[in-house]
């Protein structure tokens, strides 16, 4: 549309009877005109910039210091550069000068290694590469700095071949299953303490970047962990597992507002209702609005060294909630198709209203990256999964925790 509208303006505006073309040809917009491309090559620096100083420091930034800053440099681009080298001879080799400055600048910068004081935060320690039962270990692209990752320990790698990692606290054969994704793995270690200290067993069937779904009947299926023999086996002793287990509670975790046809899910459900167990759909929490970041990097630079105050809070904002909620919608449907189904509300934990994410309480950084929480964020929904799991669930009217 931009394009045509363009095409449009050149070839009709020209006719002195066109109102278009008579503002377009007026002194102030043909001056503007004449200095769009300085205007063009600084504005979205500035922007960039001040947008970052911004977030370090609150109410630092004003709208309209921002466009007087543009509009200055457009003057002393437009007059002191571009139109005196406009027809400079020999102007190429200061310009190639300038462009290989700026290159090695930008790749110098791009090489530097910028320490944050993480020490002013409590450590993250990245409990979750303790239960992925993936055939092999994370690679270094998973890493975020300002998590402590944890060693993925040598039975892990074989653990899919028996169909889940399994922690025994009760009874031999887990009385609690959690399927899920890198978003189950973010829950397990807190749903590990609870199984815990309520002395159940629990069985962990969690591996990074695979949805939360067990192909009724099992399918040999490449997917982004494993190969196509390999997932035939994971998902045949999972079944195998479950159908001789008979878990009381079936928690089931994935990043919901990226998944889509729950119906999916449907042949799964039917055959973990004729097991007799319990199912709950863990409710996704709020994504934030930073990018695929470390989050407890972004909160160490934002704090510039300062320990934060106990009682201190960071909010920031929501990100991708359309779709979060609409998937939401679509999860708590299936789920009211079933009567041993449920959902686990944890939205209530995080989203402080206004469009404002809870991310950081005192030392405590919430959130690893946009959608993931650390193990503190985790932990504010443990008394949830302990009334959950203590109850082995007799289920409410309202069918929601």
């Amino acid at each position: 549309m931009p394009v045509v509208g363009s095409v449009l303006v050149i070839r009709y505006a020209g006719s002195e009877k066109c109102f278009a073309g008579s503002i377009l040809s007026s002194s102030p917009m043909v001056y503007v005109g004449k200095c769009s491309y300085s205007l063009y090559l600084w504005h979205w620096p500035v922007i960039v910039l001040a947008a970052a100083l911004e977030f370090k420091y609150p109410g630092s930034v004003h709208p309209v210091a921002v466009i007087a800053v543009v509009g200055i440099l457009t003057l002393a681009s437009y007059y002191f550069v571009e139109k005196p080298t406009r027809r400079m001879k020999g102007v190429l080799y200061p310009v190639a000068g300038g462009l290989i400055v700026s290159l090695g600048m930008a790749m110098t910068l791009q090489r530097e290694e910028y320490d944050y004081d993480l020490s002013v935060l409590e450590p993250i320690k990245a409990y979750s590469s303790t239960y992925d039962i993936a055939p092999y270990p994370p690679t270094e692209e998973l890493d975020r700095n300002g998590i402590i990752r944890l060693p993925t320990a040598e039975e892990q790698l074989t653990a899919y071949k028996e169909g889940a990692l399994i922690r025994n606290y009760g009874n031999s054969n887990p009385e609690v299953v959690l399927i899920g994704s890198s978003h189950g793995l973010m829950w397990a270690p807190v749903i590990d303490e609870v199984c815990r200290d309520l002395e159940v067993s629990v069985g962990f069937m969690t591996v990074r970047s695979i949805e939360p779904i067990i192909h009724i009947p099992p399918v040999a299926q490449k997917d982004r962990i494993f190969s196509a023999e390999q997932r035939l086996i994971y998902d045949s002793q999972r079944l195998e597992k479950l159908e001789f287990w008979r878990p009381k509670l079936i928690l089931i975790s994935d990043r919901w507002a990226v998944r889509d046809q729950f119906e999916r899910y449907k042949p799964m459900l039917e055959a973990f209702e004729k097991l007799g167990s319990k199912v709950i759909f863990i409710e996704q929490p709020p994504e934030i609005e930073v990018g695929d970041v470390s989050v407890p990097l972004y909160m160490a630079y934002k704090l510039n060294g300062v320990v934060p105050e106990e009682e201190s809070l960071t909010y920031l904002p929501l990100h991708n909630e359309t779709e979060r909620l609409a998937r939401v919608e679509e999860l708590q449907d299936l789920s009211d198709e079933y009567s041993f189904v449920a959902t686990l509300t944890v939205d209530d934990l995080y989203f402080a209203g206004e469009n404002k994410v809870l991310v950081r309480a005192g030392g405590k950084v919430m959130y690893v990256d946009e959608d993931h929480l650390s193990y503190w964020g985790a932990r504010r929904a443990s008394s949830r999964f302990r009334e959950a799991i203590r109850s082995l669930l007799p289920m409410n009217t309202g069918k929601s925790f």
